[in-house]
């Protein structure tokens, strides 16, 4: 099984190469507050859980992640311009393509899938839908971001399968172990 050894993250905030050593796959960070130390963590859980949006959210030009001989690396650009593309190749339908640019513009597309029953009439007004309309179209969007993180997956599994393929292991230990704490 392969380990973790060290997470890059250039121009953290737009202002910070920061290079985190791990040992044993654990990691412990200590700092004052305001230092990164959650930036750092939410990164590598994002990288190894595959949120793209999620990554998108922090500052970074690109992610490093060192393992047993293999250095992954996932530049901000190449997940955008993955993003950007996957819907045309993924098969989403024009309209929805369309709603679900909207709600990214706003940077809503996250909290729209996820959103409650309760919670879609907030979307009517921005989407332009009648009330009847939405709740149709969140699981369509739910069915299209499969589509596209599928279709981002595919390409990043290509360029680096390997080296995915022996942190995925090390994911579902790490997953484990954080279970049982």
């Amino acid at each position: 099984m392969a380990e973790i050894n060290q997470l890059r993250i250039t121009n953290m905030h737009g202002a910070f190469d920061v290079t985190i050593p791990i040992r044993n796959n654990r990691l412990v960070l200590v700092g004052v507050n305001g230092l990164g130390k959650s930036t750092c963590i939410n990164a590598l859980y994002a990288v190894l859980s595959r949120q793209w949006s999620r990554l998108l959210q922090l500052q970074f030009d690109a992610i490093e992640l060192d393992t047993d001989g293999s250095t992954i690396r996932i530049a901000r650009a190449t997940i955008e311009s993955d993003l950007s593309n996957a819907d045309d190749k993924g098969g989403v339908p024009t309209g929805l393509r369309r709603r679900i640019d909207i709600l990214r513009a706003h940077d809503l597309l996250d909290a729209f899938v996820e959103a409650r029953e309760e919670d879609l009439p907030n979307f009517v007004a921005i989407l332009d839908i009648p009330p009847s309309a939405v709740s149709r179209l969140q699981r369509d969007a739910r069915h299209a971001r499969g589509i596209l993180w599928k279709a981002i997956w595919r390409r990043l599994q290509r360029k680096y399968g390997r080296c995915f393929r022996a942190i995925k292991s090390c994911t579902f230990r790490l997953t484990e172990e954080s279970r049982k704490n």
